[in-house]
Order: C-alpha cells, then sequence, then structure tokens
C-alpha cells in the first residue's frame, strides 16, 4: 500500500500567487497553442530531434570513457544521431510518422482497455471505463482516418490541451491556498 505525500494548506497558500501566475501563463501558452496547432506539433518534434543529437553527443563522448560499454554507446550514438538528425531536418515528415504511431497506439491503448473492462464490467463505476474505452477508440480512429490531414492538428492540439489543463489546475490550487486563508 502506498501513501500520499500530505501537504499542509500553509503550503500551497504560501505559494499561491505564483501558482496563479503560472496557471495564467500556461492558460494563456495553451490557448495560443490552441490557435496554431501545427506550429507546437513541429516545435515539439524539432525540440526532440535537437534533444536526441545532443544525446547522441553524449553517447559518443562515452564511447571513449566507458571502456567495458564502447559498442553498445557506439551503436545508440549512431542511432540517436539519425534519428535526432531526422526529427531535426524534417519535422513534417517527423510529425505525420509520430502522429500516425499515436493514432494505432491509442487504438491498440483501447482494445487492451477493452478486454480488461470485459472482465472487470460488474465491477461498480464500470460504466466510465467503457465510455474510456470508446472515446479512446474513436479519438484513435479519428487521428488514423484523418490521416496526413490530422498530422496538422493532432500533437499540437494535445500540447494544448495539457497546458489548459494544467493551467486550470494550478489556478484552482491557487484559490483554494487564498480561501484556505481566510
Amino acid at each position: 500500500m502506498t501513501t500520499q505525500p500530505q501537504v499542509s494548506s500553509s503550503a500551497v497558500s504560501g505559494n499561491s500567487w505564483w501558482m496563479g501566475i503560472l496557471g495564467v501563463i500556461e492558460l494563456f501558452l495553451g490557448f495560443i497553442a490552441l490557435a496554431s496547432p501545427w506550429i507546437v506539433g513541429a516545435s515539439f518534434i524539432w525540440v526532440i530531434g535537437i534533444m536526441l543529437m545532443v544525446l547522441a553527443v553524449v553517447r559518443l563522448i562515452q564511447v571513449f570513457t566507458v571502456p567495458s560499454s564502447r559498442g553498445w554507446n557506439l551503436v545508440t550514438a549512431i542511432l540517436y544521431g539519425i534519428a535526432g538528425w531526422f526529427l531535426f531536418r524534417d519535422p513534417n515528415i517527423s510529425l505525420a510518422i509520430t502522429t500516425l504511431i499515436i493514432g494505432w497506439g491509442l487504438v491498440i491503448a483501447a482494445v487492451f482497455q477493452g478486454v480488461i473492462w470485459l472482465q472487470t464490467r460488474s465491477l461498480p463505476a464500470s460504466g466510465w471505463r467503457l465510455f474510456n474505452v470508446i472515446i479512446t477508440l474513436i479519438l484513435g480512429l479519428m487521428v488514423i482516418f484523418g490521416w496526413p490531414e490530422s498530422t496538422a492538428w493532432f500533437v499540437g492540439t494535445l500540447i494544448a490541451v495539457e497546458l489548459i489543463f494544467s493551467g486550470w489546475t494550478l489556478l484552482l490550487y491557487a484559490f483554494s491556498g487564498n480561501s484556505a486563508r481566510r
């Protein structure tokens, strides 16, 4: 059994201004991202490409500093370098491929979730699990059958929605911290 860390209301209220400011910034960025999801998605792919190329350099350094795993580090450096360069050089194709992989991943996840639902459908609130299966499956099929056009909106929209929900959550924490002090 795991225990959740306890956070006192004074810890939340002491940072409520910062959380509120960060929440507003994340909401603002989320709505900007929602207005231009393709730019956000392509930028995301571009940044991942840069990170992979940096990791390739780190692995290349390990080829010379960690003699026990030279072969593995060399192979990894080459693979990271090629993948990173491809992502960095052509974020449009990379974003399209990533979108298709995510779409298929959602469909596969829905199938596995459906199997779990079949095994647990007698439990209370199993209807919510079925609802999750249906939404995941619909989203995955929307991406797959809308591909390659879904490339223009899918990844950027996911990032935008995450920023909006994260910002909203920070604002709720900030308000709950202020109300806890009163």
